[in-house]
């Protein structure tokens, strides 16, 4: 018999991770975040007990107290999904963090501004000629210029 209770004490366990996991799964991880910390544990250990005192009464045999058990268990469900309701309507409208608001620190302002992560911070070089390949304009006006040479005091060109 009291294998039984350990066995049922896992259960239990499992399913509080269950809920863990699975509520931000199906209602999205940003709206559950919103939720108060006591209607997500409250919420979480009631499904919990639900789950584990349903399979309690089917393992006994009695069907109607499981059944009553399932729909306590679909009550919290849907208040874990009208919770996140709530917590989504209270959340702020913007799509990132506001650079300008004055909760962050100053020296990670520029850290948060929004960019492409694919795009370069430099652009690329762009050749306009291909390499070895002789420019026709400067063969027709001459080749080479020749620069204007003085004499720098007397001694030659510089």
């Amino acid at each position: 018999m009291g294998w039984i209770r350990a066995v049922y004490a896992i259960e239990f366990l499992l399913a509080v991770l269950v809920a863990v996991f699975a509520w931000p799964m199906v209602a999205g991880q940003g709206h559950v975040d919103y939720v108060p910390w006591e209607w997500k544990l409250g919420l979480t250990v009631a499904f919990a007990l639900c789950f584990t005192m349903s399979t309690g009464a089917l393992v006994t045999g009695d069907r109607v107290r499981a059944v009553s058990w399932l729909l306590g268990l679909a009550v919290v469900m849907v208040g874990m999904g009208y919770q996140a309701y709530l917590a989504h309507l209270e959340e702020e409208e913007t799509e990132g963090p506001d650079v300008f608001r004055s909760e962050m620190s100053n020296e990670d302002v520029f850290d948060h501004v929004a960019r492409n992560a694919g795009e370069p911070r430099v652009q690329a070089l762009e050749f306009h000629r291909e390499p070895l390949v002789i420019d026709a304009q400067h063969v027709q006006h001459g080749g080479m210029e020749i620069v204007h040479a003085h004499r720098v005091l007397d001694r030659g060109v510089a």
